[in-house]
């Protein structure tokens, strides 16, 4: 089974979050998700999504500040640990690779096309986060 993260940077203030628009894997692009990525051998979650958030976004935030708030499997090939945090690091957010990083206005989550839900998610994550 693979193993996967996918997390949400919101700023302190709720009012923004760090998505990314997907290139890969093809049926995710075009479409907008959260940023994250493949777990490695032997490498906790927490510690992938701190890897992967500032290798695509090129901030580091610790991985002790994400947060585990949900899991998404199909129970045979693939598991996903859902990540949430909050820090006005957001608004460094960049592009690093070749998948664009947005930070994206929560009031304006309507002008995006989001993969599986994201969108839900991230209004889930507001509303009882915040």
């Amino acid at each position: 089974m693979k193993k996967y993260v996918l997390g949400f940077c919101f700023s302190k203030d709720h009012s923004h979050v760090a998505i990314m628009k997907k290139n890969r894997p093809d049926a995710q692009a075009g479409l907008h998700n959260g940023l994250g990525g493949k777990v490695e051998e032997d490498e906790k979650p927490k510690h992938t999504m701190a890897r992967e958030f500032e290798e695509e976004s090129g901030v580091h935030i610790m991985a002790n500040n994400w947060q585990q708030v949900d899991i998404k499997t199909d129970n045979e090939t693939f598991y996903i640990d859902v990540f949430y945090t909050r820090s006005d690091l957001v608004y460094q957010c960049r592009t690093i690779e070749n998948e664009e990083v947005i930070v994206a206005e929560l009031s304006k989550l309507s002008e995006y096309e989001f993969y599986d839900g994201a969108d839900e998610m991230i209004i889930k994550f507001h509303k009882n986060f915040y």
